[in-house]
């Protein structure tokens, strides 16, 4: 299946929102410091993790900035996304 057949397994967070991620004030910016609690991790196609990233958060943060996809070191696959979005809501 060609959709599928791109991804790359990875270790994944699988509960990542932003009360899981550490952050510290950078010169110009917040940068990442850790990604905290991993009781969920599992190995799977990284833009599952960012599927969840953007639906389940516990409160609303505004737009996920172009830096943090950048920093994950993936450009999420679209079509991707939103076949695991509809699998999150199902």
């Amino acid at each position: 299946m060609p959709l599928l057949d791109g991804m790359s397994p990875t270790l994944l967070h699988n509960d990542l929102h932003p009360r899981n991620l550490l952050v510290r004030q950078g010169a110009e910016r917040w940068d990442l410091a850790a990604i905290l609690d991993w009781e969920y991790a599992w190995v799977r196609d990284a833009v599952w993790d960012l599927a969840r990233f953007e639906m389940w958060r516990p409160e609303d943060i505004g737009l996920t900035p172009p830096a943090f996809y950048e920093g994950y070191a993936i450009p999420p696959n679209a079509l991707r996304f939103r076949l695991y979005e509809l699998a999150l809501y199902l």
